[in-house]
């Protein structure tokens, strides 16, 4: 049985909770950046609460008791940044030259938590 863990954002006071994997591996998803508090409650160890700040792009190593939290955020295309498809090649139709669509995908954001115990 895994830990139950409680995100809790310092200003809205929204609450995420999630329980570990037997690893102790945990995803929270749509976590913005900003004062957070962290609850971590599991049988046979004392209850960890600590308060956190969460920034974009950051990696965050937490050992405490022999629990350590690691936070990630990855960014794909963060800029944005176009990379058009080919145009239409075909001669007879209306849509020639034309470029109806990105060759890449828009952007992406990936959060994601581990708490090792």
């Amino acid at each position: 049985m895994g830990a139950t863990v409680a995100l809790t954002s310092n200003e809205t006071h929204a609450e995420r909770h999630v329980t570990t994997n037997s690893q102790g591996i945990f995803q929270i998803t749509g976590i913005l950046p900003g004062q957070y508090s962290l609850s971590v409650t599991a049988s046979g160890f004392p209850q960890l609460i600590h308060a956190l700040r969460l920034e974009v792009g950051q990696q965050l190593d937490l050992n405490v008791e022999r629990m350590k939290f690691q936070f990630r955020a990855e960014f794909f295309n963060a800029l944005n940044k176009v990379n058009l498809g080919t145009p239409d090649r075909f001669v007879n139709t209306p849509q020639f030259g034309t470029i109806t669509e990105a060759a890449t995908p828009g952007r992406q954001i990936q959060l994601s938590a581990r708490l090792s115990f």
